[in-house]
């Protein structure tokens, strides 16, 4: 029987907390906008874009402290895989939570913001989980 290791369920509480950190920035720009930007559909990548870049930088600064919870913090440079999966992780969340929002019946700016906001940074916790682990890299060939 294998002994259970020491960051064994890590990159459920990395994700969790990238979720939860990523669903109150998107909530905080839905509600500080909601009400300036016309558009929902630009108010959810506002949001998404915004909750995406406010947990990365937090990300950025908890991983030097904390490095088995938060994969990037090493000081480098961010990978290629991680721009480009940033980049899909916002266009899908933010287009995610704006339909979302509108077929629960809450178009409205804090709801949309928090929903992007959420999709966003979990889909983002997830491709990092997989590229800190070797499934999504320059190993895989998919970048």
């Amino acid at each position: 029987m294998k002994e259970a290791s020491h960051t064994q369920g890590i990159e459920s509480i990395f994700v969790i907390v990238f979720a939860l950190l990523g669903g109150a920035m998107g909530w905080t720009v839905g509600y500080g906008l909601g009400d300036v930007v016309s558009h929902p559909r630009l108010l959810a990548i506002l949001a998404a874009v915004s909750a995406v870049a406010i947990v990365g930088i937090a990300c950025g600064f908890l991983g030097r402290s904390l490095p088995g919870l938060f994969p990037i913090g090493s000081g480098g440079t961010v990978p290629r895989a991680v721009w480009i999966g940033g980049g899909l992780s916002v266009l899908l969340g933010a287009l995610a939570g704006h339909d979302l929002s509108h077929l629960v019946g809450l178009p409205v700016g804090w709801a949309i913001g928090l929903v992007s906001g959420t999709l966003a940074t979990l889909g983002m916790a997830v491709l990092m989980v997989l590229y800190q682990h070797g499934r999504f890299g320059k190993e895989s060939g998919a970048f």
